[in-house]
């Protein structure tokens, strides 16, 4: 059992979500035989968690929902709040109810803070100021980019930086400090390039985009916003498509 759950974490660098799916089925299987109940929910939540990766949200959804309904008998904080932050990403990227996506993940930030393991504080951060973002409570987000910068610079993790780079420069950008908006967005772009992350590759070349005008250097604005988008949509339309398609084949 644990040698298929470590096989399927072990994916998690490559992106590769159909391997970590098929992995987590096995996790799932071995699991339910031992009659492991905390193993079982964790093994639902990292299933959800691959579903909303592949952008199956609703299979996601529902995944998460059978996790939590097993692991709120447990005292597994770590793996409670996997599960209930696919909650709150489900009302996010659905965009139907901010609230509710608020309050789902504020419910994992609070978990993990008790817990105290960074790397999931950290992440459950950073989820919280993209919501704020997204819906322009600026306020808010420069409350939790304080906390973020500290967490994410002692973790050390190139994607978390990267993704506190770009929230960053968004806040830069509202109060005209273009300046360190640039600096902020090319340190994420070297970092996004090193990961291959095609959604913050995007994101980071939106907002460089915006500098890029602002400074006059319009004909580079439009080749830096045309080449961030042909990367992305062939990253959403194609692989993610195929690899969503095959996961619902073998599953």
């Amino acid at each position: 059992m644990i040698f298929y759950k470590n096989i399927g974490i072990s994916y998690f660098d490559k992106d590769d979500y159909i391997s970590q799916t098929k992995f987590f089925h096995k996790y799932l299987s071995k699991a339910r035989e031992l009659n492991n109940i905390k193993e079982t929910g964790t093994a639902l939540s990292y299933i959800a968690s691959c579903h909303r990766e592949l952008e199956d949200y609703d299979k996601a959804f529902a995944y998460a929902q059978e996790a939590y309904s097993i692991l709120k008998n447990t005292d597994n904080k770590n793996a409670i709040g996997g599960a209930l932050a696919i909650y709150g990403s489900y009302y996010f990227d659905k965009k139907v109810d901010y609230d509710s996506s608020y309050y789902w993940k504020k419910k994992v930030y609070n978990l993990y803070e008790e817990t105290g393991y960074l790397p999931l504080l950290s992440g459950a951060t950073l989820d919280i100021i993209e919501i704020f973002v997204y819906f322009h409570e600026f306020d808010s987000a420069r409350k939790y980019l304080e906390l973020s910068k500290e967490r994410v610079h002692a973790l050390g993790f190139p994607e978390h930086i990267m993704t506190y780079n770009t929230y960053q420069a968004i806040i830069y950008l509202k109060d005209r400090r273009i300046v360190e908006a640039k600096q902020l967005l090319t340190e994420a772009m070297e970092l996004a390039r090193q990961s291959d992350v095609k959604e913050d590759d995007y994101n980071i070349h939106k907002y460089l985009s915006l500098i890029l005008a602002a400074e006059g250097a319009s004909e580079d604005a439009l080749k830096t916003i045309d080449s961030a988008f042909r990367e992305y949509s062939a990253d959403v339309n194609v692989s993610k498509a195929q690899a969503l398609t095959r996961a619902q084949n073998g599953f």
